[in-house]
């Protein structure tokens, strides 16, 4: 009942984002999202931005032929983030955001993605998820 109502009171807005999610892809490094503006994270640290707003990836459609098995996508409903992992994501990648290789934990639910790592990808994908 909760729901419903949580359905019937939100914005117009509200209400799209949370049946039609963002979807990132976080795997293609390609392009400055995440980035300050010379497409650069600044000097090996955190990317600082003037205006307060990060640059995100382009957005996906939320829908199968869309998903890589060898991709990382941020789901964004306004309400929560998810991380979805294909299960072929490629080890380099995995072990720069999380510090392991994803294939070998037994429980995925268990990794983090913070504290940063010393890796760009690390540190973009902790300046996207904010």
């Amino acid at each position: 009942m909760a729901v419903a109502h949580e359905i019937m009171a939100a914005p117009v807005d509200e209400l799209c984002r949370l049946i039609y999610p963002s979807l990132y892809p976080l795997h293609d490094p390609s392009g400055n999202w995440g980035m300050d503006g010379a497409g650069t994270s600044s000097g090996g640290a955190a990317p600082v931005f003037s205006t307060g707003e990060v640059p995100l990836p382009t957005t996906l459609p939320l829908s199968l032929p869309h998903l890589s098995d060898q991709g990382a996508y941020l789901m964004d409903n306004g309400r929560v983030f998810i991380l979805w992992l294909g299960r072929m994501l490629h080890k380099e990648w995995a072990t720069e955001v999380f510090g392991v290789d994803v294939h070998s934990v037994a429980d995925p639910s268990q990794l983090s993605v913070e504290p940063a790592r010393e890796s760009p990808m690390s540190k973009v994908g902790m300046v996207i998820s904010g």
